[in-house]
């Protein structure tokens, strides 16, 4: 069952399940509409007899989830504890898998494992960081299994989507439409990037793995600075890089580097293969990024 299929990560992530013949579940009401996360009596209409949960419905932003807080506490949080609440009063133990993020992480030089100072930034963050504490509480209090993946930053698309997201998806669209790349600061702060088709695939495997229930895992990719994958996108285009000074409210919810070092994953699910920016920016048109 998926939570959030018409996002970007819940699109990819259900033709992936199908690709490999998974019963996927987009849970619906009595009336055919799809279920709002945030409507009990909805909610009491679902049976939850499947394996896993992929709840990847929600919000996602910096500065926004300021500006529209009530929102992404509803929808992240409010919504997650809906469906836990929901499932725990039922006979079945389906597992949770659950999207965390980059942002619950304090900063640092060094690449991120798994228990590395928190730190929560903005109001999306929080929330993704009490998500990952409400998975504990059920799991706890009602025997409810849970598998948190914490991303860093997705790109790419397949399957008709032709729009990256996030980050490479504003660099893209600023080479595009502006024939201009604009990076705040340096750039120097590394991020690690992961192609969509990879974090799918990740996100599957470990949802499935025995030995990764109840644990939380940083979704390894390519550690590059976020300079890097700029020039590397201006250069697609033959755009212009440029850099600003922050904004001051930029600069006070800026993380500075958060990579991961996957090494847990690696642990889990043993060898990995992963893109790389500099083979999907070759080998894929400049309309389909």
């Amino acid at each position: 069952m998926i939570f959030g299929s018409s996002g970007y990560l819940g699109w990819h992530l259900k033709r992936s399940l199908e690709a490999l013949r998974h019963e996927v579940v987009i849970p619906k009401t009595n009336r055919g509409d799809r279920v709002d996360i945030l409507n009990a009596n909805q909610l009491d209409e679902l049976l939850w007899d499947v394996d896993i949960i992929f709840f990847f419905a929600g919000r996602t932003g910096t500065w926004a989830s300021f500006d529209e807080s009530a929102s992404f506490i509803d929808l992240n949080l409010s919504g997650l504890d809906n469906v836990l609440r929901h499932v725990s009063r039922s006979e079945y133990r389906p597992r949770i898998v659950f999207p965390s993020s980059r942002l619950v992480f304090k900063g640092s030089d060094d690449l991120l494992c798994e228990d590395a100072p928190k730190e929560a930034k903005t109001v999306y963050a929080a929330t993704k960081l009490a998500g990952e504490h409400l998975l504990h509480a059920y799991a706890a209090a009602f025997e409810l299994p849970f598998t948190i993946c914490r991303i860093s930053v997705p790109y790419g698309s397949r399957g008709g989507r032709n729009q990256s997201y996030g980050t490479i998806g504003q660099f893209v669209t600023q080479a595009k439409v502006n024939r201009k790349v604009t990076l705040y600061g340096e750039g120097q702060q590394k991020r690690t990037f992961t192609h969509i088709d990879d974090l799918c695939e990740l996100i599957i495997q470990l949802g499935f793995a025995k030995n990764a229930l109840n644990e939380s895992f940083n979704l390894p990719g390519e550690n590059l600075s976020l300079i890097y994958a700029a020039e590397r996108i201006a250069e697609k285009y033959s755009a212009k890089l440029c850099t600003t000074p922050w904004e001051d409210r930029h600069l006070s919810i800026e993380s500075g580097s958060t990579a991961f070092s996957g090494q847990k994953v690696y642990r889990t699910l043993g060898k990995v293969s992963l893109n790389s920016i500099d083979n999907w920016l070759e080998s894929s048109p400049s309309d389909c990024l």
